[in-house]
């Protein structure tokens, strides 16, 4: 792996949207990492939020807080 070497995404596939004003948005991004592998990268946008994702034995609670 090269200094300074980035993450590149490929693509983005969002599977949902919604929420107030749809401001919550769930996506799964296919990119490569500076050392070359493929991966599958979630990611959870919720804007002026803070959002905490658990998973225990295949299941996954979610708590959030909004100021």
């Amino acid at each position: 792996m090269r200094n300074g070497a980035r993450w590149r995404r490929l693509q983005s596939e969002i599977l949902f949207t919604g929420g107030p004003k749809d401001r919550i948005r769930l996506a799964v991004d296919q990119a490569v990492r500076p050392d070359g592998a493929v991966v599958a990268y979630p990611q959870v946008a919720t804007p002026d939020s803070v959002c905490v994702l658990a998973v225990h034995h295949g299941r996954v609670p979610m708590v959030t807080h909004q100021h």
